[in-house]
Order: structure tokens, then sequence, then C-alpha cells
């Protein structure tokens, strides 16, 4: 069995989303017993700005935040929201 790992002490990652964290989580265990180095993981997440149309930060336009998510199902859209809300926040569908 693998040792207990947490990421969250060392792991600077610049995406949104508890949801995408989670996946960062996972594939840095599967890359580290794999025999990846933490310095190698980390400058794979520096590098890395998110996948096209997942919480894809577009521009700020007047003040406003817009990003480009396209959702295939209602569970997928409430994992999105979940790390956008705000008071000042708007879903355009």
């Amino acid at each position: 069995m693998a040792p207990r790992l947490s990421t969250s002490h060392w792991l600077n990652v610049k995406i949104r989303g508890y949801h995408q964290r989670e996946n960062i989580m996972a594939a840095t265990l599967a890359a580290l017993e794999n025999g990846a180095t933490r310095e190698a993981v980390q400058k794979v997440m520096d590098n890395y700005k998110g996948m096209a149309h997942r919480l894809e930060y577009v521009r700020k336009v007047g003040g406003v935040e817009f990003y480009n998510d396209l959702k295939t199902n209602v569970h997928a859209v409430m994992r999105a929201l979940d790390c956008l809300m705000r008071s000042d926040f708007d879903y355009v569908g």
C-alpha cells in the first residue's frame, strides 16, 4: 500500500476548483509512485494552464471575470459552480 501523502503543503497550482485540485492530487500521487520528484511535479503544475472549456479563464472586462466552461451533465455544472460561487456571481448557460 502506498504511503499517505498530503500535497497541500508543497504543491502550488493556479487553476480553480476543488474538483480540479482533486484530479491534480490523484495525478500527483500516481506520478510520485512512479518515480517522479516533487520538483518535477511542481514544474509541470507551474506550466499547466488547465484544459480548454474547463473553467478556462477568458478575461476580465469592467471588473467582471469571464470563464469558458462546457458542461455535459448537471453534476459537472454543480461541481464547477461550487468553486465560483460568490455573492456577485451570475451563471449564463
